[in-house]
Protein backbone atom coordinates (compact mmCIF):
# COMPACT_ATOMS: atom_id res chain seq x y z
CA UNK A 1 0.00 0.00 0.00
CA UNK A 2 2.83 2.37 0.85
CA UNK A 3 4.33 1.79 -2.58
CA UNK A 4 1.07 2.78 -4.25
CA UNK A 5 0.72 5.81 -2.00
CA UNK A 6 4.25 6.95 -2.74
CA UNK A 7 3.75 6.31 -6.44
CA UNK A 8 0.63 8.46 -6.58
CA UNK A 9 2.26 11.15 -4.45
CA UNK A 10 5.32 11.20 -6.71
CA UNK A 11 3.16 11.33 -9.83
CA UNK A 12 1.13 14.26 -8.55
CA UNK A 13 4.20 16.12 -7.35
CA UNK A 14 5.86 15.44 -10.68
CA UNK A 15 2.86 16.81 -12.55
CA UNK A 16 2.97 19.98 -10.49
CA UNK A 17 6.67 20.49 -11.14
CA UNK A 18 6.39 19.66 -14.84
CA UNK A 19 3.49 22.04 -15.35
CA UNK A 20 5.35 24.75 -13.45
CA UNK A 21 8.66 24.34 -15.25
CA UNK A 22 7.33 23.85 -18.78
CA UNK A 23 4.81 26.64 -18.57
CA UNK A 24 7.46 28.99 -17.20
CA UNK A 25 9.92 27.97 -19.87
CA UNK A 26 7.61 28.83 -22.75
CA UNK A 27 6.38 32.10 -21.27
CA UNK A 28 9.38 34.38 -21.66
CA UNK A 29 7.36 37.36 -22.85
CA UNK A 30 6.17 38.74 -19.49
CA UNK A 31 8.66 40.29 -17.10
CA UNK A 32 9.51 38.10 -14.11
CA UNK A 33 9.59 40.01 -10.85
CA UNK A 34 12.09 38.74 -8.31
CA UNK A 35 12.18 40.36 -4.87
CA UNK A 36 11.79 39.83 -1.14
CA UNK A 37 8.05 40.41 -0.80
CA UNK A 38 5.40 40.99 -3.45
CA UNK A 39 1.88 42.25 -2.80
CA UNK A 40 -0.89 42.89 -5.33
CA UNK A 41 -3.27 45.39 -3.63
CA UNK A 42 -6.98 44.68 -3.32
CA UNK A 43 -8.20 47.22 -5.88
CA UNK A 44 -5.47 46.57 -8.43
CA UNK A 45 -6.04 44.59 -11.65
CA UNK A 46 -3.14 42.84 -13.37
CA UNK A 47 -3.66 41.88 -17.02
CA UNK A 48 -1.48 39.14 -18.49
CA UNK A 49 0.59 36.25 -17.22
CA UNK A 50 1.68 36.85 -13.62
CA UNK A 51 5.20 35.46 -13.00
CA UNK A 52 6.76 36.01 -9.58
CA UNK A 53 9.66 34.58 -7.57
CA UNK A 54 9.98 36.01 -4.07
CA UNK A 55 10.14 35.26 -0.37
CA UNK A 56 6.45 36.07 0.22
CA UNK A 57 3.75 36.70 -2.36
CA UNK A 58 0.27 37.95 -1.49
CA UNK A 59 -2.45 38.52 -4.09
CA UNK A 60 -5.42 40.57 -2.89
CA UNK A 61 -6.41 42.06 -6.24
CA UNK A 62 -7.51 40.58 -9.56
CA UNK A 63 -5.38 38.86 -12.18
CA UNK A 64 -6.70 38.55 -15.73
CA UNK A 65 -4.52 35.64 -16.80
CA UNK A 66 -2.50 32.68 -15.55
CA UNK A 67 -0.37 32.76 -12.40
CA UNK A 68 3.09 31.22 -11.88
CA UNK A 69 4.65 31.74 -8.46
CA UNK A 70 7.65 30.27 -6.62
CA UNK A 71 8.09 31.58 -3.07
CA UNK A 72 8.46 30.70 0.58
CA UNK A 73 4.88 31.70 1.40
CA UNK A 74 2.04 32.26 -1.08
CA UNK A 75 -1.37 33.72 -0.23
CA UNK A 76 -4.15 34.34 -2.76
CA UNK A 77 -7.13 36.23 -1.35
CA UNK A 78 -8.23 37.88 -4.59
CA UNK A 79 -9.46 36.61 -7.94
CA UNK A 80 -7.56 34.85 -10.73
CA UNK A 81 -9.27 34.39 -14.08
CA UNK A 82 -6.83 31.76 -15.38
CA UNK A 83 -4.89 28.77 -14.12
CA UNK A 84 -2.67 28.85 -11.06
CA UNK A 85 0.73 27.11 -10.69
CA UNK A 86 2.31 27.40 -7.25
CA UNK A 87 5.46 26.05 -5.55
CA UNK A 88 6.27 27.09 -1.98
CA UNK A 89 6.71 25.99 1.62
CA UNK A 90 3.24 27.26 2.59
CA UNK A 91 0.33 27.89 0.22
CA UNK A 92 -3.02 29.48 1.10
CA UNK A 93 -5.60 29.93 -1.66
CA UNK A 94 -8.65 31.68 -0.22
CA UNK A 95 -9.94 33.55 -3.25
CA UNK A 96 -11.78 32.64 -6.45
CA UNK A 97 -9.88 30.85 -9.21
CA UNK A 98 -11.39 30.75 -12.69
CA UNK A 99 -9.15 27.95 -13.91
CA UNK A 100 -7.32 25.02 -12.34
CA UNK A 101 -4.96 24.98 -9.36
CA UNK A 102 -1.63 23.13 -9.38
CA UNK A 103 0.16 23.44 -6.06
CA UNK A 104 3.14 21.79 -4.37
CA UNK A 105 4.17 22.77 -0.84
CA UNK A 106 4.81 21.49 2.64
CA UNK A 107 1.44 22.88 3.73
CA UNK A 108 -1.38 23.44 1.24
CA UNK A 109 -4.67 25.10 2.19
CA UNK A 110 -7.22 25.71 -0.57
CA UNK A 111 -10.61 27.25 0.17
CA UNK A 112 -13.06 29.40 -1.76
CA UNK A 113 -14.27 28.65 -5.27
CA UNK A 114 -12.14 26.79 -7.82
CA UNK A 115 -13.83 26.51 -11.22
CA UNK A 116 -11.75 23.64 -12.57
CA UNK A 117 -9.50 20.88 -11.23
CA UNK A 118 -7.08 20.77 -8.31
CA UNK A 119 -3.79 18.87 -8.51
CA UNK A 120 -1.77 19.18 -5.32
CA UNK A 121 0.85 17.49 -3.17
CA UNK A 122 2.23 18.34 0.25
CA UNK A 123 2.88 17.07 3.76
CA UNK A 124 -0.48 18.50 4.84
CA UNK A 125 -3.23 19.18 2.31
CA UNK A 126 -6.49 20.84 3.32
CA UNK A 127 -9.17 21.49 0.71
CA UNK A 128 -12.17 23.51 1.82
CA UNK A 129 -13.25 24.93 5.18
CA UNK A 130 -16.78 23.54 5.26
CA UNK A 131 -18.39 26.83 4.18
CA UNK A 132 -21.13 26.92 1.54
CA UNK A 133 -18.96 29.03 -0.77
CA UNK A 134 -16.30 26.31 -0.93
CA UNK A 135 -16.69 24.64 -4.30
CA UNK A 136 -14.46 22.71 -6.69
CA UNK A 137 -15.89 22.80 -10.21
CA UNK A 138 -13.80 19.88 -11.45
CA UNK A 139 -12.01 16.93 -9.89
CA UNK A 140 -9.33 16.68 -7.22
CA UNK A 141 -6.02 14.80 -7.18
CA UNK A 142 -4.25 15.15 -3.82
CA UNK A 143 -1.35 13.44 -2.07
CA UNK A 144 0.14 14.08 1.33
CA UNK A 145 0.74 12.69 4.78
CA UNK A 146 -2.60 14.17 5.84
CA UNK A 147 -5.29 15.01 3.27
CA UNK A 148 -8.58 16.63 4.31
CA UNK A 149 -11.40 17.40 1.90
CA UNK A 150 -14.14 19.69 3.24
CA UNK A 151 -15.27 21.22 -0.04
CA UNK A 152 -17.89 20.20 -2.59
CA UNK A 153 -16.21 18.40 -5.51
CA UNK A 154 -18.12 18.35 -8.80
CA UNK A 155 -16.22 15.40 -10.28
CA UNK A 156 -14.01 12.55 -9.06
CA UNK A 157 -11.66 12.53 -6.07
CA UNK A 158 -8.27 10.79 -6.14
CA UNK A 159 -6.36 10.97 -2.86
CA UNK A 160 -3.38 9.19 -1.33
CA UNK A 161 -1.77 9.65 2.06
CA UNK A 162 -1.21 8.31 5.55
CA UNK A 163 -4.47 9.83 6.82
CA UNK A 164 -7.41 10.71 4.54
CA UNK A 165 -10.44 12.56 5.89
CA UNK A 166 -13.52 13.30 3.74
CA UNK A 167 -16.29 15.53 5.09
CA UNK A 168 -18.11 16.94 2.05
CA UNK A 169 -20.03 15.96 -1.06
CA UNK A 170 -18.25 14.26 -3.95
CA UNK A 171 -20.41 14.31 -7.06
CA UNK A 172 -18.38 11.58 -8.77
CA UNK A 173 -16.35 8.58 -7.60
CA UNK A 174 -13.70 8.42 -4.89
CA UNK A 175 -10.43 6.52 -5.34
CA UNK A 176 -8.49 6.46 -2.07
CA UNK A 177 -5.21 4.97 -0.80
CA UNK A 178 -4.10 5.40 2.80
CA UNK A 179 -3.56 3.77 6.17
CA UNK A 180 -6.45 5.55 7.85
CA UNK A 181 -9.43 6.58 5.71
CA UNK A 182 -12.41 8.27 7.36
CA UNK A 183 -15.75 9.47 6.01
CA UNK A 184 -17.01 12.08 8.46
CA UNK A 185 -20.70 12.79 9.14
CA UNK A 186 -21.07 15.28 6.26
CA UNK A 187 -19.40 13.02 3.69
CA UNK A 188 -21.55 12.13 0.68
CA UNK A 189 -20.14 10.21 -2.28
CA UNK A 190 -22.64 10.01 -5.14
CA UNK A 191 -20.56 7.50 -7.05
CA UNK A 192 -18.51 4.50 -5.97
CA UNK A 193 -15.75 4.32 -3.37
CA UNK A 194 -12.72 2.15 -4.05
CA UNK A 195 -9.89 2.18 -1.58
CA UNK A 196 -6.58 0.52 -0.76
CA UNK A 197 -5.69 0.33 2.91
CA UNK A 198 -4.34 -1.97 5.58
CA UNK A 199 -7.38 -0.96 7.65
CA UNK A 200 -11.11 -0.90 6.90
CA UNK A 201 -12.81 2.31 5.83
CA UNK A 202 -14.25 4.23 8.79
CA UNK A 203 -17.74 5.65 8.19
CA UNK A 204 -19.15 8.02 10.80
CA UNK A 205 -22.91 8.31 11.43
CA UNK A 206 -24.47 10.51 8.77
CA UNK A 207 -21.94 9.73 6.03
CA UNK A 208 -23.33 8.18 2.83
CA UNK A 209 -22.05 6.34 -0.24
CA UNK A 210 -24.71 6.17 -2.95
CA UNK A 211 -22.79 3.69 -5.07
CA UNK A 212 -20.72 0.70 -3.98
CA UNK A 213 -17.86 0.55 -1.51
CA UNK A 214 -15.01 -1.77 -2.38
CA UNK A 215 -11.73 -2.51 -0.63
CA UNK A 216 -9.12 -3.41 -3.20
CA UNK A 217 -6.34 -5.84 -2.34
CA UNK A 218 -2.93 -4.23 -2.45
CA UNK A 219 -1.29 -6.20 -5.23
CA UNK A 220 1.73 -3.90 -5.20
CA UNK A 221 2.93 -5.33 -1.88
CA UNK A 222 5.01 -8.47 -2.56
CA UNK A 223 5.57 -11.31 -0.14
CA UNK A 224 8.70 -11.30 2.04
CA UNK A 225 10.34 -13.98 -0.11
CA UNK A 226 9.52 -12.16 -3.34
CA UNK A 227 10.74 -8.87 -1.91
CA UNK A 228 14.00 -10.48 -0.82
CA UNK A 229 14.51 -11.95 -4.31
CA UNK A 230 13.80 -8.56 -5.87
CA UNK A 231 16.25 -6.83 -3.54
CA UNK A 232 18.94 -9.41 -4.27
CA UNK A 233 18.32 -9.11 -8.01
CA UNK A 234 18.61 -5.32 -7.88
CA UNK A 235 21.72 -5.57 -5.70
CA UNK A 236 23.33 -7.97 -8.20
CA UNK A 237 22.36 -5.70 -11.09
CA UNK A 238 23.84 -2.72 -9.24
CA UNK A 239 27.11 -4.52 -8.60
CA UNK A 240 27.44 -5.67 -12.22
CA UNK A 241 26.52 -2.31 -13.76
CA UNK A 242 28.79 -0.37 -11.38
CA UNK A 243 31.63 -2.80 -12.04
CA UNK A 244 31.20 -2.28 -15.79
CA UNK A 245 31.29 1.49 -15.39
CA UNK A 246 34.28 1.16 -13.06
CA UNK A 247 36.11 -0.97 -15.61
CA UNK A 248 35.57 1.70 -18.27
CA UNK A 249 36.84 4.44 -15.94
CA UNK A 250 39.84 2.42 -14.73
CA UNK A 251 40.70 1.59 -18.33
CA UNK A 252 40.25 5.05 -19.85
CA UNK A 253 41.03 7.31 -16.84
CA UNK A 254 43.04 5.15 -14.42
CA UNK A 255 44.98 7.94 -12.71
CA UNK A 256 41.94 10.22 -12.27
CA UNK A 257 39.73 7.42 -10.98
CA UNK A 258 42.30 6.34 -8.37
CA UNK A 259 42.96 9.94 -7.30
CA UNK A 260 39.26 10.55 -6.64
CA UNK A 261 38.98 7.31 -4.63
CA UNK A 262 42.08 8.30 -2.65
CA UNK A 263 40.52 11.70 -1.92
CA UNK A 264 37.51 9.94 -0.38
CA UNK A 265 39.87 8.11 1.98
CA UNK A 266 42.28 10.96 2.74
CA UNK A 267 39.82 13.89 2.86
CA UNK A 268 36.63 12.18 3.92
CA UNK A 269 34.95 14.97 5.91
CA UNK A 270 35.78 17.59 3.31
CA UNK A 271 34.45 15.33 0.56
CA UNK A 272 31.27 14.59 2.54
CA UNK A 273 30.58 18.30 3.08
CA UNK A 274 31.24 19.13 -0.57
CA UNK A 275 28.97 16.27 -1.66
CA UNK A 276 25.98 17.42 0.38
CA UNK A 277 26.55 21.01 -0.72
CA UNK A 278 26.49 19.88 -4.34
CA UNK A 279 23.40 17.66 -3.86
CA UNK A 280 21.38 20.46 -2.26
CA UNK A 281 22.48 23.58 -4.13
CA UNK A 282 22.52 22.42 -7.76
CA UNK A 283 18.75 21.64 -7.96
CA UNK A 284 17.89 24.90 -6.17
CA UNK A 285 20.08 26.99 -8.48
CA UNK A 286 18.66 25.18 -11.53
CA UNK A 287 15.07 25.96 -10.47
CA UNK A 288 15.94 29.63 -9.99
CA UNK A 289 17.57 29.79 -13.43
CA UNK A 290 14.85 27.93 -15.36
CA UNK A 291 12.31 30.80 -15.71
CA UNK A 292 14.78 32.95 -17.71
CA UNK A 293 15.80 32.31 -21.32
CA UNK A 294 19.56 32.49 -20.76
CA UNK A 295 19.33 30.83 -17.36
CA UNK A 296 17.33 27.91 -18.71
CA UNK A 297 20.21 26.85 -20.97
CA UNK A 298 22.63 26.94 -18.06
CA UNK A 299 20.13 25.08 -15.85
CA UNK A 300 19.75 22.30 -18.42
CA UNK A 301 23.54 21.92 -18.59
CA UNK A 302 23.70 21.72 -14.78
CA UNK A 303 20.96 19.07 -14.70
CA UNK A 304 22.69 17.12 -17.48
CA UNK A 305 25.93 17.06 -15.44
CA UNK A 306 24.15 16.51 -12.11
CA UNK A 307 22.72 13.06 -12.87
CA UNK A 308 25.97 11.24 -13.84
CA UNK A 309 27.85 12.76 -10.89
CA UNK A 310 25.19 11.38 -8.52
CA UNK A 311 25.52 7.93 -10.08
CA UNK A 312 29.31 7.89 -9.75
CA UNK A 313 29.41 8.77 -6.05
CA UNK A 314 28.99 5.23 -4.71
CA UNK A 315 31.55 3.86 -7.17
CA UNK A 316 34.39 5.98 -5.81
CA UNK A 317 33.50 5.13 -2.21
CA UNK A 318 33.44 1.41 -3.06
CA UNK A 319 36.86 1.70 -4.70
CA UNK A 320 38.20 3.58 -1.66
CA UNK A 321 36.92 0.83 0.68
CA UNK A 322 38.38 -1.90 -1.51
CA UNK A 323 41.77 -0.18 -1.58
CA UNK A 324 41.77 -0.11 2.22
CA UNK A 325 41.34 -3.89 2.36
CA UNK A 326 43.38 -5.05 -0.62
CA UNK A 327 47.04 -4.04 -0.89
CA UNK A 328 47.44 -1.69 -3.83
CA UNK A 329 50.68 -3.23 -5.06
CA UNK A 330 49.93 -2.93 -8.76
CA UNK A 331 47.86 -0.09 -10.15
CA UNK A 332 46.55 -2.12 -13.05
CA UNK A 333 43.02 -2.84 -14.26
CA UNK A 334 42.74 -6.23 -12.51
CA UNK A 335 43.82 -4.84 -9.15
CA UNK A 336 41.45 -1.89 -9.49
CA UNK A 337 38.48 -4.08 -10.40
CA UNK A 338 39.23 -6.45 -7.52
CA UNK A 339 39.22 -3.54 -5.07
CA UNK A 340 36.01 -2.19 -6.59
CA UNK A 341 34.24 -5.56 -6.30
CA UNK A 342 35.28 -5.96 -2.66
CA UNK A 343 33.99 -2.47 -1.88
CA UNK A 344 30.70 -3.07 -3.70
CA UNK A 345 30.11 -6.35 -1.87
CA UNK A 346 30.70 -4.66 1.49
CA UNK A 347 28.34 -1.82 0.61
CA UNK A 348 25.78 -4.35 -0.62
CA UNK A 349 25.86 -6.23 2.68
CA UNK A 350 25.46 -3.01 4.65
CA UNK A 351 22.36 -2.12 2.62
CA UNK A 352 20.58 -5.13 4.12
CA UNK A 353 21.23 -4.06 7.73
CA UNK A 354 18.27 -2.03 9.10
CA UNK A 355 18.97 1.48 10.42
CA UNK A 356 22.68 1.13 9.67
CA UNK A 357 21.90 1.12 5.94
CA UNK A 358 20.06 4.44 6.20
CA UNK A 359 22.82 6.11 8.20
CA UNK A 360 25.46 4.72 5.88
CA UNK A 361 23.56 5.92 2.79
CA UNK A 362 23.70 9.47 4.16
CA UNK A 363 27.48 9.44 3.98
CA UNK A 364 28.47 6.96 1.26
CA UNK A 365 27.27 8.52 -1.98
CA UNK A 366 27.69 12.14 -0.81
CA UNK A 367 31.33 11.48 0.10
CA UNK A 368 32.05 10.03 -3.34
CA UNK A 369 30.17 12.85 -5.05
CA UNK A 370 32.10 15.41 -3.03
CA UNK A 371 35.44 13.84 -3.91
CA UNK A 372 34.54 13.97 -7.61
CA UNK A 373 33.34 17.59 -7.38
CA UNK A 374 36.49 18.67 -5.52
CA UNK A 375 38.65 16.90 -8.12
CA UNK A 376 36.83 18.69 -10.95
CA UNK A 377 37.22 22.00 -9.09
CA UNK A 378 40.96 21.50 -8.62
CA UNK A 379 41.33 20.53 -12.27
CA UNK A 380 39.53 23.68 -13.37
CA UNK A 381 41.73 25.82 -11.14
CA UNK A 382 44.87 24.18 -12.53
CA UNK A 383 43.76 24.95 -16.09
CA UNK A 384 43.02 28.58 -15.19
CA UNK A 385 46.39 29.00 -13.50
CA UNK A 386 48.14 27.53 -16.53
CA UNK A 387 46.27 29.93 -18.85
CA UNK A 388 47.14 32.91 -16.67
CA UNK A 389 50.81 31.97 -16.60
CA UNK A 390 50.77 31.65 -20.40
CA UNK A 391 49.20 35.10 -20.71
CA UNK A 392 51.78 36.63 -18.37
CA UNK A 393 54.61 34.91 -20.27
CA UNK A 394 53.40 36.44 -23.56
CA UNK A 395 53.08 39.88 -21.94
Amino acid sequence: MKQRTLLLASAIAGLVVIFFVLSSAISFGPKIEVSGNVVLPKNEVFVGTYLRAASDVEINGTIEGDVFIAAQNITINGMVRGNVYLAAANINVNGNIGGAVHAAAQNVNITGSIDQNIVTAGATVNIGSGEENDRIGGGVMAAGSVVKVNSFVASDLYAAGENLILNSEIRGNARLAGNNITLEQNALVNGNVKYVSENDLQQKDGSKVIGSTEKIADKTKPSTATQLKQNLAWALFGVLSTTLIGAILLRSLPKTTREIAARVRNNFLKSLGAGWLFIITVPLISLLLLPTLIGMKLALIMIFVYAPILLLGGLYVALAIGNLILPEEKKDLVNGLSALLVGLVILGIIRFIPIVNVLFALIVSPAGIGALVLHLRDGYRAIREKEQKAIKAKA
